[in-house]
């Protein structure tokens, strides 16, 4: 136990999920933050919310969509999110152990940085909050204990999550938003909702801070800090002459004074050249490249068979390991690369195979036309429980990968396994061994990509929490519950699983892969690096795989967005980002195209891309007159965007919204309400949409919904009640055919529970 790490106390728990405590880190004002490693060792942070956030009834449901968008999140100068829970008596959320001393603790310890250490800080955080803004989230907390000192720089944690905590009844109850002395001036005042601007000014006082030793706006009660933050100037005495400029621009109290991360980038590069003697100006190119600390670790050396030049992206930063783990690890790389695909035997014995169900292999079903279609549903009808499985699944590590339902068999794979149940009574059909042993599920083909024929794709590792030891692919029969085959795919960057037609598509140690469905084959790779672009995002279709990369050039880099054939790996068009300076593009969905970026100024877009590539795109604002689009959870068919939108302070007002992708209109949205307590897109089907939607009840809880939606107008055509059990779960997935609505809950007294009407009862 490191000396920053103190024992655990009595009140203390011994496990959270699957995660076993090994002492406390510390505590703030939404929870207790312990050293915690995995089944493997790997060692996490694990932050257990304060359960009177948890008593919150709105609480649970902001602070799972905060979460999932803030594990979108990756870049070299942030702590990247490798698991949470919702569902139990407290959430929580795990997160990379970085080991190094906050800012803080650090300041506190050694006194103020120097110059050219602030310059590197400045970049830094500008270039973390760059990429959290990207995707979506303000962090309304940025603070000098919010930032980890790691060898190799800075790191920021806890983005976004405060917004989770943005009620009403728990700031009448004495939590305060964001803290003194650091939050803006908008965000104390609660005059305007806290945007991107709102950080940039913590930012300047964490820069303060870190230069003088002292907060922004002095030491006080709660009271006066807030007070000298609305209407008092900052005390910039000690701060050094190359940053006061920056620090006073940050520090404005009209958020539109204040600069944009990236001008942030290009000052403190400014800054820097100017400690080191340099008086030139400096390249546009250089302000992307922020500090004086590597802005990416090392590349790994190139696996066996790698062409030259090719290297992966670097991803969330790796745990270090011991030389001799690596050496070892190695050694192991290379030995199943040698051997290649694994086939499996003893299909036609009835006996259980290594990796596979009972019963006997009858051949695999032919390919589909693409992926497997969705089953139809239907929202009319009352629902009650027909059936449910897989009792106390909270007591496992039960973090859903993928769920599937066909017209034989629903598939559940989570961290403990893979199971197979028929879909009309919830009977366990066969149970799917890992191939290997140590190895656990940690990843899957999942929604309109999930199987075609029958056959999904299933990814394993040595652990389910880190995506870098999540290395080998694998096909699953859900015909038999059989692994028809298993491969070495290496440790890939960034996850990703789909099926088209013959061809399965999954990342590994030197890009995307083209594999066949039947065989593991592997029929074309799409390099992580090629030439001069280096792939950010991936993101499957249903016959297609959208890529997002950049490309250096002399003067910017250059955004793109790349679209491959899924079954050849081909390019079948590319389109650049035309706006200078707009930050890595994130990929919301593949057929069509639709892509969010950042611009220069910071304002946050969506752009449409047709299916080949020609036409002039559409471009249309985040940011709507009625609310924040919020593309966490979003459906896309028949040229229509479907999403949830977020309004008022901290985003307590919901309602829908569909845009009309090939003009960039509102189609039609519901009314913003503060009720609503969950808007599930559930499926695009004819002219219709269909939902789950929560919201307050005339009595005590709340009620839930299946509607159905027209697709041109939002009218309600039907409509049926979910039973009070589905209140009881806030699921990982929902599954739905015909009238069957499947809850896939990751912890709650069952891991799956089925509702049904009463004429159809999902038979």
């Amino acid at each position: 136990m490191s000396e920053e790490t103190a024992p655990l106390e009595p009140e203390d728990p011994e496990r959270i999920g699957g995660y076993r405590l090994l002492g406390r880190l510390g505590q703030g004002g939404m929870g207790r933050v312990f050293l915690a490693e995995d089944a493997e060792g790997h060692r996490v942070a694990v932050k257990l919310i304060h359960e009177e956030f948890a008593a919150d009834p709105e609480f649970r449901g902001r602070f799972r969509r905060e979460v999932e968008a803030a594990g979108k999140v990756l870049s070299f100068f942030t702590v990247p999110l490798v698991d949470f829970g919702t569902d139990g008596r407290t959430p929580w959320l795990a997160t990379q152990y970085v080991s190094g001393p906050s800012l803080s603790a650090a300041v506190h310890r050694d006194g103020p940085l120097p110059v050219e250490q602030l310059c590197s800080l400045a970049a830094a955080l500008g270039e973390a909050l760059i990429v959290i803004h990207a995707a979506g989230i303000v962090h309304r907390d940025l603070k000098p204990s919010n930032v980890l000192l790691a060898d190799d720089g800075p790191r920021v944690i806890d983005f976004g999550i405060a917004r989770a905590a943005d009620s009403e009844e728990l700031t009448r109850a004495g939590h305060a938003l964001g803290t003194f002395g650091y939050a803006p001036p908008e965000q104390i005042v609660a005059e305007e909702p806290v945007g991107p601007a709102g950080d940039v000014f913590s930012l300047g006082g964490v820069l303060l801070f870190a230069a003088t030793g002292r907060p922004p706006f002095g030491d006080g009660p709660p009271a006066v800090l807030a007070y000298r933050t609305v209407y008092e100037e900052p005390d910039l005495d000690g701060v050094p002459g190359e940053l006061t400029a920056l620090v006073r621009r940050c520090l404005a109290k009209d958020p539109a004074l204040r600069p944009a991360p990236r001008e942030v980038i290009a000052a403190a590069r400014a800054a820097q050249s100017r400690v080191r003697g340099g008086g030139g100006p400096v390249p546009a190119r250089a302000a992307e490249e922020p500090t004086s600390y590597r802005i990416a670790p090392p590349a790994p050396p190139p696996a066996p068979g790698t062409e030259p030049g090719t290297t992966a992206v670097p991803g969330p930063r790796r745990r270090r390991r011991g030389a001799l783990v690596a050496a070892a690890a190695a050694v192991a790389v290379t030995a199943l690369a040698a051997v290649g695909v694994t086939q499996l035997s003893g299909w036609g014995d009835g006996k259980r195979s290594a990796g596979g169900g009972s019963g006997e292999r009858t051949g695999v079903a032919p390919a589909a036309d693409g992926a497997d279609p969705l089953p139809a549903v239907t929202a009319k009808g009352d629902r009650r429980v027909v059936w449910t499985a897989q009792p106390g699944v909270g007591e496992v590590d039960s973090e859903v990968m993928g769920a599937w339902l066909t017209p034989k068999v629903l598939v559940r794979i989570d961290a403990s396994g893979i199971r197979g149940f028929d879909p009309r009574t919830g009977a366990s059909k066969w149970t799917v061994a890992p191939p290997a042993k140590g190895l656990v599920p940690c990843g899957a083909s999942d929604a309109e990509t999930a199987t075609s024929g029958g056959v999904g794709l299933v990814r394993f590792g040595r652990a389910h929490t880190s995506p870098a030891v999540c290395d080998v692919a694998a096909a699953l029969d859900t015909a038999t519950g059989t692994l028809l085959w298993h491969r070495k795919v290496g440790e890939a960057p960034r996850a990703v699983a789909s099926v088209s037609g013959d061809t399965m598509v999954v990342s590994g140690e030197r890009g995307l892969l083209g594999l066949d469905r039947t065989t593991g084959k592997q029929l074309w790779t799409y390099p992580w690096t090629r030439g001069n672009c280096r792939v950010g995002d991936a993101v499957p279709g249903v016959r297609t795989i959208a890529v997002s990369d950049t490309c250096d050039r002399e003067d910017i880099d250059a955004r793109r967005v790349v679209v491959l054939d899924a079954v050849t790996g081909r390019t079948r068009f590319s389109h650049e980002v035309d706006r200078s300076g707009a930050t890595p593009v994130q990929l919301v969905t593949a057929e069509p195209v639709v892509a969010r970026y950042a611009d220069v100024s910071g304002d946050v877009h969506l752009r449409v891309l047709g299916t080949d590539g020609n036409g002039k795109p559409v471009d249309l604002p985040v940011e709507q007159p009625f609310g924040t689009l919020r593309l966490i959870r979003c459906l896309v068919a028949k040229g229509v965007l479907v999403t949830e939108v977020e309004a008022g302070p901290g985003g307590t007002a919901r309602g829908l919204a569909a845009i009309d992708l090939t003009t960039g209109k509102v189609r039609w949205r519901t009314r913003m309400r503060e009720e609503v307590l969950e808007l599930e897109p559930l499926r695009i089907q004819g002219d219709s949409v269909y939902t789950v939607e929560g919201e307050e009840a005339e009595g005590p809880g709340w009620s839930f919904t299946v509607r159905r939606r027209s697709l041109a107008d939002g009218t309600v055509t039907e409509s049926g009640r979910l039973p009070a059990p589905y209140q009881a779960g806030d699921p990982d997935r929902l599954l739905a055919s015909g009238g069957l609505v499947v809850q896939v809950n990751r912890f709650d007294e069952y891991g799956l529970v089925a509702f049904g009407t009463a004429s159809d009862d999902g038979k």
